[in-house]
């Protein structure tokens, strides 16, 4: 096994050891570093930010959320989402949309955006998972 410090592109998998003493807690400073970081990464995958319906409506059009045309719409996720979008815009609110590829779906990306979202709605904000 080698061992490595920097980031290899071409492993099909890692592990990772953290050593410490058994009272020795992360430093605060360290801790928020690796928020940032996290941060950091989630933030490259916004797609859009959503002000008002205007903005929301091209989005659902260009997205393919809502079929007028098709009779049951309304029981679909998509017009759920809108839904859901267009309360939040309505109370002031900003949607921010942000998308993970199929491929990145059991990613350390995916999983720390389902960690935010569950955060955020423990602190009192609109945050919806739109799988």
């Amino acid at each position: 096994m080698k061992i490595r410090y920097d980031f290899v592109t071409n492993s099909s998998s890692s592990s990772f050891l953290i050593a410490a003493k058994p009272d020795e807690a992360i430093p605060k400073q360290a801790k928020l570093k690796i928020a940032e970081m996290c941060l950091s990464e989630l933030q490259q995958k916004l797609e859009k930010t959503i002000r008002t319906k205007a903005e929301l409506d091209d989005y659902a059009d260009d997205n393919d959320w809502i079929d007028e045309e098709d009779p049951e719409y309304e029981d679909t996720e998509f017009y759920e989402w809108y839904q859901y979008a267009l309360k939040e815009i309505e109370s002031g609110r900003t949607v921010k949309v942000f998308t993970i590829n199929s491929e990145e779906h059991d990613t350390i990306i995916f999983h720390l955006m389902y960690k935010t979202v569950s955060i955020l709605k423990q602190f009192g904000f609109g945050a919806l998972m739109l799988e």
